[in-house]
């Protein structure tokens, strides 16, 4: 059963730093707004350099419903280099609570697109911009819109024509995600946004080393990306911070891209004969 609560995040934009994030247990939006209005002045008589960003979080989601360790730590950085996303476009992808894009909204990006597969975040991150009476939805400054890595050329033709940035923090969390997402970026860079590809950051916390490997491995022998990695401004021993830069000169390896779907169709058999031997060996146990 889904358990949606409104929460809100600190983020200290001297020091660069998330601060805190807290449930708002207000139900009333004017009573929430006036609450609001208190928490900030009362941090304000602290330090006045607070943003604060509002979102929904569904803890019975199993992915992208609440803020995860690599969506802070993808915001501290992009407040690091706020003054390069001023009049920039912005395309957040998997962008779950929205958090990230969010952010850079409040940083006065030109434009900021929300992007998901799930229709029930994107309704969220609408409601929650509906209900706080911004008009900027209305005059695209900030966009929501419905994006399938699976298929990466099926896009909207309210998507901007031309974008600065793509970031996405958390998205390869799986052999699925790891495959689709690089997909996704190569189709954008090298044929949306052909001629002038975006910058692509991404803020990754590792959990399983097949997962990583299947990324990285991909990323070297099926795609047109250079990999820079990003040093933490803070320190961090959880998250990895690296900048993809697309380079059609990046010379992809056929011969590994072939030996990989092999090892994955041999992989699928192997797994489709494990669940066989086991719904029997189950079945006679009955």
């Amino acid at each position: 059963m889904a358990k949606i609560m409104r929460r809100r995040y600190y983020f200290n934009t001297v020091e660069n730093k998330y601060i805190k994030s807290e449930t708002i247990v207000s139900t009333n939006i004017i009573e929430e707004k006036e609450d609001q209005k208190k928490i900030v002045n009362q941090e304000n008589n602290i330090n006045n350099n607070i943003c604060t960003i509002n979102i929904f979080e569904d803890s019975s989601e199993r992915t992208g419903g609440s803020v995860y360790y690599a969506a802070t730590f993808l915001c501290e950085y992009l407040l690091s280099i706020r003054h390069e996303f001023k009049h920039k476009c912005v395309i957040e992808l998997g962008a779950g609570t929205g958090l990230c894009g969010l952010l850079l909204y409040h940083l006065k990006a030109k434009q900021v697109v929300l992007t998901d597969c799930d229709h029930m975040k994107l309704l969220n991150s609408s409601k929650l911009l509906q209900e706080e009476g911004d008009d900027n939805i209305k005059n695209e400054k900030i966009l929501i819109e419905y994006y399938n890595w699976m298929v990466p050329n099926e896009i909207s033709d309210t998507f901007p024509t031309e974008v600065d940035y793509v970031i996405a923090s958390d998205v390869i969390y799986d052999a699925s995600t790891a495959e689709t997402f690089l997909n996704a970026i190569q189709y954008l860079c090298s044929n949306k946004y052909k001629s002038k590809p975006p910058k692509i950051i991404v803020s990754h916390q590792p959990r399983l080393s097949g997962v990583d490997d299947a990324f990285y491995e991909k990323l070297k022998d099926d795609c047109n990306f250079i990999l820079n990695q990003i040093e933490p401004i803070h320190g961090n021993p959880v998250a990895n911070l690296f900048e993809l830069i697309y380079d059609p000169t990046v010379k992809k390896n056929r011969k590994s891209v072939f030996l990989r779907m092999y090892r994955v169709i041999f992989q699928e058999i192997f797994f489709t004969f494990f669940k066989i031997s086991l719904f029997k060996f189950n079945f006679r146990q009955k």
